[in-house]
């Protein structure tokens, strides 16, 4: 900057000074009028301003946007939301005004940085939130804000935001939420965040269809296993132990067959309802834990798995399914929630289901420690 410069940007900081000092003096309207030609510089070619000017006029702008009208700051708020930057005491106010006057810049306007949104998320309304969760691009650290907010809709939002990025530890939260936030579970099943380990986890509370898209989408592979005998290692079980164990069901799951159907379905049929959760684990060499959440899931799905991994066929399975529903409630249920079932009994294959299991067996290994 020459001295020439110097010297008109020293003059010009002098003016904001003194106009800034007006403020109170005027009426409404000629403050007003101020903020709108204040407005029209910084928002305009501030090229040849200084960082003081700049500064100065955000102070201005702020100092006056109280007595400013609702469609002006509207209109001021649509035109800093197609700007790259803005002035960041401005910004920051209109950011947190009436939704109407805040959304276009909450949802398009690249100039807030992430420390800003989250002041919004944890200051403002549910509806910013909204906004917020709604953005283009939403930041691994902007997305724990906003699921630290336990605000349903706004996850929801963010969840179905392709733009959006989560944390490991926003998805491992999102996935216990889910247990008892239902309208989280389909969208929270769609991202690529979930793994394998989370989905199957949501396994036990989701609806049949949502079950029918874990066993079809998230294929349980070594590193899944891993992930199972890690948690349970971390919760206190010894990793020999844990592997051991899953080595060992595998295999008397797989080469079971039909003599552990037969020999099943017989022991079952002696069985006392006091009894049969114990026997029913013997029998598959699972831990009782694990065969109680197949017996306790009323709809029947996890028993679905259960037979397919022993390599059941549909009439065995049947036979079965009828069997312990008898044994749970005093009666069969109506034929068209056999139909239901059916279905996800033929929809995965004998070695998914296994694997399927084992898999329960591991995380049971985990929670149970």
């Amino acid at each position: 900057m020459t001295h020439r410069e110097r010297q008109d940007s020293l003059v010009a900081e002098k003016e904001l000074m003194r106009l800034r000092a007006q403020i109170s003096d005027g009426d409404a309207e000629a403050r007003q009028a101020l903020f709108e030609k204040i407005s029209g510089l910084l928002l305009g070619d501030t090229s040849q301003a200084s960082d003081g000017e700049k500064s100065l006029m955000d102070d201005i702008l702020v100092d006056l946007i109280d007595h400013v009208e609702f469609s002006i700051r509207k209109k001021l708020a649509a035109r800093l939301a197609e700007q790259g930057s803005a002035p960041h005491k401005l910004l920051n106010y209109l950011m947190r005004d009436d939704i109407q006057i805040a959304r276009p810049i909450l949802l398009k306007s690249a100039a807030p940085s992430d420390e800003d949104l989250i002041c919004v998320i944890e200051d403002a309304t549910r509806d910013h939130r909204q906004s917020v969760a709604a953005r283009a691009k939403v930041s691994a650290f902007v997305s724990d804000a906003l699921v630290e907010s336990g605000e349903i809709q706004v996850i929801v939002t963010l969840l179905e935001n392709p733009g959006a990025h989560l944390s490991p530890g926003a998805t491992t939260k999102l996935v216990n939420n889910s247990r008892r936030a239902e309208a989280i579970r389909a969208p929270l099943l769609a991202r690529d965040e979930l793994n394998p380990y989370q989905a199957h986890a949501m396994f036990w509370w989701v609806s049949s269809a949502l079950r029918g898209n874990i066993l079809k989408n998230f294929q349980i592979d070594e590193k899944t296993f891993d992930q199972a005998l890690a948690a349970s290692i971390k919760e206190g079980v010894e990793e020999a132990l844990a592997d051991q164990h899953l080595t060992s069901m595998l295999k008397k799951v797989a080469q079971g067959g039909g003599r552990a159907l037969s020999g099943l379905m017989a022991y079952l049929k002696g069985s006392s309802g006091a009894k049969l959760n114990a026997n029913f684990a013997h029998l598959l060499g699972i831990s009782e834990g694990t065969a109680n959440k197949i017996l306790s899931d009323g709809a029947g799905d996890a028993l679905a798995v259960c037979c397919k991994a022993i390599e059941a066929d549909r009439q065995q399975f049947t036979r079965l399914f009828l069997l312990i529903d008898y044994k749970r409630y005093g009666q069969n249920r109506p034929i068209g929630h056999l139909a239901n079932v059916s279905a996800s009994f033929d929809a995965i294959s004998s070695q998914d289901a296994r694997k399927t299991l084992c898999l329960w067996e591991a995380q049971e290994l985990a929670r149970a420690a």
